[in-house]
């Protein structure tokens, strides 16, 4: 008996040593983790962002982007990567679910980009897509419920982009059990999205499938695997054969296509790290006013200091009244008269080293 406790025992160290061998971490970006995980029917891969790194930039398609093709009532959707290289973009996945039976409608539930909501966004009530994370300036990211807001607003006055999915898979660091719809249930390749509790972390999840013993994951196990690295909140987007993570840095598409190829899809989500760096305007005590020279520096000689800091196009006209023997005569005795006048009118001076 005890010869078989070891055994399983061995047994599974050895399966725990080939799970962790399967793990591939990568740091494509400053800011960014990337892990390709293969363990058992477990294949997927998970990026996670600090949404605090300078020049991040977030992107999704704009509804123009959708717009019907000439003579046609179908839309010229984009595949993941093809979004991706129009917009510069470092990071890419598929976002909404959309209508692939109606030429009318293209996003399910409320789109962003550019602080523009889509016109052309549907509801549908077996899917219930109002489920929402909108991003805003300087990394700002929450979840939202969009009942009632398919053509938005949003609730924040500050959301620029927002994607939008179901079902919940993470709700305040808890799994959240579903029963419809039916496909979450199911292993299933998925993308799913999801921030840390204090959102400074973004979390993208795609999950490999259809392929071997690998089906996919069902959204309790995604959610499962993104709470176990910190995760609160996560939200399942569009998945099976939209499922799709771009990584410029390793060479484009890194994720397993269902299809065999990309799908064009209504609406991504992107992100680069080429912007400005945003920061907040300097006020009040931190950059105090430069101090006037008082006028009889000028007879003591060469002007340092907040004088010696001025544009070029002061510098000359400084140089004009002060410059030379004559500017420093015409000073001393513009200085000596100020001191007489003062004394004439009874006016007491400020004694050396006082602040006026």
């Amino acid at each position: 008996m005890r010869v078989v406790q070891i055994s399983l025992l061995i047994a599974g160290l050895v399966v725990t040593a080939t799970a962790r061998a399967d793990d591939r971490w990568t740091a494509p970006h400053p800011g960014v983790r990337h892990l390709h995980r293969r363990a058992g029917v477990k294949d997927f891969h998970l990026v996670t962002v600090d949404l605090r790194t300078p020049g991040l930039r977030v992107e999704t398609t704009t509804e123009a982007e959708l717009q019907s093709v000439s003579g046609s009532r179908g839309h010229r959707w984009s595949t993941t990567s093809q979004f991706a290289r129009r917009h510069r973009l470092d990071i890419a996945i598929n976002a909404n679910y959309y209508d692939i039976f109606h030429a009318a409608l293209t996003s399910c539930g409320l789109a962003m980009a550019q602080g523009q909501s889509f016109s052309s966004a549907y509801s549908d009530r077996r899917l219930g897509c109002w489920e929402s994370v909108g991003f805003g300036p300087m990394g700002r990211a929450e979840f939202f419920d969009s009942h009632g807001r398919t053509f938005g607003p949003a609730p924040f006055g500050w959301v620029r982009e927002v994607v939008t999915g179901s079902p919940r898979v993470l709700r305040d660091g808890r799994v959240v059990e579903v029963t419809h719809p039916r496909h979450a249930l199911r292993r299933n390749p998925r993308t799913v999205l999801g921030l840390n509790r204090d959102r400074t972390v973004l979390y993208l999840l795609v999950v490999n499938g259809r392929e071997g013993r690998n089906l996919g994951l069902t959204t309790a196990a995604a959610g499962e695997i993104l709470a176990s690295f910190g995760a609160t909140d996560a939200v399942n987007l569009d998945g099976g054969g939209s499922s799709t993570l771009y990584l410029r840095a390793e060479g484009g598409v890194v994720s397993h296509l269902a299809d065999g190829s990309e799908r064009g899809v209504a609406t991504h989500l992107g992100l680069a790290f080429d912007a400005p760096t945003e920061t907040l305007p300097e006020t009040g005590p931190e950059t105090p006013a430069a101090p006037a020279a008082p006028a009889a520096v000028a007879a003591r000689g060469p002007v340092r200091g907040a004088m010696a800091t001025q544009t070029p196009e002061t510098q000359p006209v400084a140089g004009a009244a002060l410059g030379g023997p004559r500017g420093g005569l015409v000073g001393l005795a513009f200085g000596l008269w100020l001191v007489s006048r003062a004394r004439c009118r009874g006016l007491r001076l400020p004694s050396r080293g006082s602040r006026p």
